[in-house]
């Protein structure tokens, strides 16, 4: 009988460190997709106002000397651009769409306005990649008068970030 106990509390040790792991993961994971908005955001900044001279000849040498893809550069700051500087989403629906994968980040700041905003963050909340990427693009094809408007125009004299970069 002693054995049983010695077992169950093994497994019970398990089971709580397996359910640990995962949700350092998740936590983890987290944290890396809003790390993704957050340098695109920077990117912008830097570009934007050439912080790079000094430090390369070029913008793509900049990026090169890095070691920052051009073309992920190129998707990061597409969504920081759409998301944070554009429509200034809040720190808690940016950590809510965080999770998505890029090719759907990409798909929503094509799509996103204020009138469907919180349909485009259900989309990239709770399907998974390609799901999510299937029914943006869907909306893509719906003619923007009828898919919400055109959005409030970004403000040109607008610059930098607010708060913590969110």
């Amino acid at each position: 009988h002693g054995h049983q106990e010695a077992t169950n509390d093994q497994e019970e040790h398990q089971a709580k460190l397996n359910f640990s792991i995962m949700e350092r993961f998740w936590k983890t994971r987290q944290d890396f997709g809003l790390a993704r908005i957050q340098m695109g955001a920077l990117l912008c900044l830097i570009k934007d106002h050439k912080l790079w001279r000094g430090y390369a000849e070029t913008w793509d040498a900049f990026l090169g000397k890095e070691n920052v893809n051009t073309h992920a550069a190129r998707q990061y700051m597409g969504v920081a651009k759409k998301f944070v500087f554009e429509m200034d989403l809040p720190s808690d629906v940016l950590a809510k769409m965080s999770l998505a994968g890029m090719t759907a980040l990409e798909k929503a700041a094509t799509t996103m306005t204020e009138a469907n905003q919180h349909e485009i963050v259900a989309v990239l909340s709770t399907l998974a990649e390609r799901d999510a990427v299937q029914r943006l693009v869907r909306r893509i094809a719906v003619p923007r008068d009828l898919a919400g408007g055109a959005g409030r125009s970004a403000n040109p004299d607008r610059q930098g970030l607010s708060g913590d970069l969110r």
